[in-house]
């Protein structure tokens, strides 16, 4: 789970988080367990 929440923390400084809000949630969790 830290990764995880290492690897959010990372995409929203990088002021990616625009792309949390084109993908769906099950998207994000299914992209993010692929790593």
């Amino acid at each position: 789970m830290i990764s995880v929440i290492q690897y959010l923390n990372i995409l929203t400084k990088g002021g990616k988080s625009l792309l949390f809000r084109n993908y769906g949630n099950s998207d994000v969790d299914r992209d993010l367990l692929a790593g």
